[in-house]
């Protein structure tokens, strides 16, 4: 029998998993490191997730002996093909994968990207709130780290609000690394809506549409987020912006994936009477879910929140009954933290109350319009964060 001695050194990665970084033995002289593994991919059910990813390769005539798989940093097993398979896990819950390999000297490669993959929920959505948020990246900042840095504060994020602009309609896989997984409530502004429905845009919708999960819900928001101003500035009328949404949201249900919630947005609908007039002209048999951004807006109080959320649903279930509810945008700007946090409990409460018909609630985490960010609040971000980690 050889017996192999195991040093183990632990690092920190920018998720805030520790993992081993030592040699899982003593490489003989001259020996390589295998190359990394890539591809890590997954598959889950309620309690369980499969973990599959590409082999890799040593050099100079050596050989893979087995992989090794953490899950939140702790080794869960060592298999010897591409494949392992987590058990025992708790339903609608994240976890972090990394795999690396060992070869038969028993020298390690690197560790492969971290995976964030979640086990089903056991009732999926529509039932139950995703919580989550959008980020504004800072100067160098990838998406991903972005993502790693708002989740310190606001949790790891169960839905993440992307916004594509005016530019290519593509799924975002290769910016979002190790949150890839993480169901998106995506937008877009393709103008001007004439070229919506004129079908120019017609190829670029139909590729995006093939790129969505059909393992996962995405929320599409089909037409500008934020139309009021646009029409303000007469770059298109209402009947236009109404004719474009209804074109899109066409395409996605002839697509044929139900995983692909259409979405509404009606920002500031209490309130805003060109939004009604442009709800008016929807066909309701298009709409899977209607959007809404409530605010703070200089309200400072848990109580303040509820009463601004209980209008906004109310307002909803009048006008669009059965629908339910995407919250595409909320936030504080104003007070001190101990106000923020109090606006922020109101509005997390309001949602559970709301749970059953709210499927997305996230947090505009950015400075535009306002500071909505809670780095220099992070008190403020706990009742955010606790909805996210416990639901």
């Amino acid at each position: 029998m050889t017996w192999r001695r195991v040093k183990e050194a632990w690092a920190c990665s920018a998720s805030g998993v520790w993992h081993p970084v030592a040699a899982a033995g003593t490489p003989g002289p001259g020996s390589q490191a295998p190359s990394t593994p890539t591809g890590l991919d997954y598959t889950s059910t309620q309690t369980s997730v499969t973990l599959t990813w590409d082999a890799s390769t040593a050099p100079s005539g050596g050989s893979v002996d087995y992989y090794e798989v953490t899950r939140n940093g702790t080794i869960i097993g060592r298999p010897g093909g591409l494949t392992l398979t987590a058990t025992g896990l708790a339903a609608d819950t994240g976890y972090v994968f990394a795999v690396r390999a060992v070869s038969g000297a028993g020298v390690p490669s690197a560790w492969s990207d971290e995976l964030v993959a979640r086990t089903k929920a056991t009732t999926p959505p529509p039932g139950g709130t995703l919580f989550g948020f959008s980020t504004a990246l800072r100067s160098g900042e990838s998406r991903a780290q972005g993502i790693t840095r708002v989740s310190a504060l606001l949790g790891v994020p169960r839905v993440y609000r992307y916004y594509l602009g005016s530019g290519a309609l593509t799924w975002p896989t290769s910016q979002m690394g190790q949150y890839a997984s993480v169901p998106l409530a995506i937008s877009h502004k393709p103008y001007p809506p004439s070229s919506v429905t004129n079908g120019s845009w017609d190829a670029r919708i139909a590729a995006f549409l093939a790129q969505c999960p059909t393992n996962r819900p995405t929320w599409y928001l089909c037409f500008d987020h934020e139309l009021d101003s646009k029409v303000n500035k007469g770059q298109y009328g209402l009947n236009e912006a109404a004719a474009a949404w209804n074109y899109i949201a066409a395409k996605v249900k002839a697509y044929g994936n139900p995983l692909i919630r259409t979405c509404m947005l009606l920002t500031g609908f209490s309130s805003n009477t060109r939004y009604r007039q442009w709800a008016a002209q929807i066909d309701p048999d298009l709409v899977d879910t209607i959007g809404a951004d409530p605010y703070a807006a200089g309200a400072t109080t848990a109580a303040a929140a509820i009463s601004r959320y209980n209008a906004l649903y109310d307002d909803i279930a009048a006008a669009f009954p059965g629908k339910h509810v995407v919250i595409g945008e909320t936030g504080t700007a104003d007070g001190t933290e101990a106000q923020r946090k109090a606006w922020i409990t109101g509005a997390v409460q309001a949602i559970h109350n709301h749970a059953a018909t709210t499927e997305v609630a996230s947090y505009f985490h950015s400075t535009v319009g306002g500071n909505f960010e809670l780095d220099d609040y992070p008190d403020a971000a706990t009742p955010w964060r606790e909805a996210t980690e416990a639901a």
